[in-house]
């Protein structure tokens, strides 16, 4: 009974926490995307971090196998705590992480106007550096117009600056990003590393638009499933510190995998389109991987089990 409440407490002390810092950094996010140089960050408000929360719930939940598997390695318990962790996994893969996942559908507003940017600063746009010194509304079209310079870049040298263009009332440079300024861009670009786990973390909000169907569904189970399994070789070494590389590498795999297909990945999309022939009732190759990789991970935990029990 003890580690039955043990493994349970460590459960929602995970979706808590994981909760706790998904929404601060969703609401650094939003201020990192919404700063324009020379005004006020975009501020702190209720519905803000609502919304954090909201969409950290169900990325706390997918993560919980992943740090639930490396709190057994930390702490292991006996067969009472095996089937402790695959019921609550099971709970979260079948109900709760769809249910939150589902949420995300629904289009909240932030509070700030994306594509600005502010008088006195010198931003690059392609091959021109613009300088406004005047924004405006346009009294005709929808957008924002600003009067000021514009210096070609291939054309400026250390000795010799060529004569700018003046721009007068003309349309507002957007950048290509979700960032509202391209400085803030420059200044927070975001590392490759990083870029490839928020590829993961955004995995929720691909399944929230992709949740329509029971096919859906099943995809998004397996990969849960294909999750929770690698609870059985959390044991393969004798070297905690080895299992623990390998939990880690395994669970960034799966993602990946999954993330690829919900941002339908070229290399994803291509192989899909040349083995679909072979598979049975137009089943999405993810959903064939994430549960060939379930039972492999099942086959490869039941010759474990009976390795330990011989020794």
């Amino acid at each position: 009974m003890k580690q039955i409440l043990r493994l349970f407490a460590a459960f929602f002390l995970i979706c808590i926490t994981g909760t706790f810092c998904g929404a601060f950094l969703f609401i650094l996010y939003v201020q990192s995307i919404g700063y324009v140089a020379g005004t006020a960050v975009v501020p702190f408000s209720l519905t803000l971090l609502e919304l954090g929360f909201l969409k950290s719930v169900p990325v706390a939940l997918m993560l919980s196998p992943l740090f639930l598997i490396l709190y057994e390695i930390r702490h292991p318990s006996k067969i009472t705590g095996a089937a402790s962790f695959f019921t609550i996994q099971v709970i979260v893969w079948l109900f709760l992480f769809p249910l939150s996942a589902k949420v995300l559908a629904v289009e909240t507003s932030l509070a700030f106007s994306k594509n600005m940017v502010s008088t006195g600063y010198f931003r690059q746009y392609g091959n021109y550096l613009y300088y406004y010194s005047r924004i405006e509304p346009n009294q005709t079209r929808s957008y924002e117009v600003g009067s000021g310079l514009k210096y070609k870049l291939n054309e400026l040298s250390v000795t010799q600056v060529k004569k700018p263009e003046l721009i007068v009332k003309e349309g507002l440079r957007k950048t290509p990003s979700n960032f509202s300024d391209s400085l803030a861009e420059e200044i927070l670009a975001t590392p490759f590393l990083i870029k490839k786990i928020q590829n993961f973390l955004l995995i929720p909000m691909h399944v929230s638009k992709n949740l329509d169907t029971w096919l859906d569904y099943l995809i998004v189970v397996s990969m849960g499933f294909a999750l929770m399994m690698l609870y059985t070789v959390k044991k393969m070494f004798s070297w905690k510190l080895v299992d623990t590389l390998v939990i880690i590498i395994c669970s960034a795999g799966i993602l990946a995998i999954n993330s690829m297909y919900y941002t339908r990945s070229a290399f994803i999309v291509d192989f899909s389109s040349r083995v679909q022939g072979f598979l049975p009732f137009s089943i999405p190759l993810v959903f064939c991987v994430n549960l060939a990789l379930f039972f492999i991970l099942l086959v490869i935990g039941i010759i474990m089990l009976f390795k330990h029990k011989g020794e």
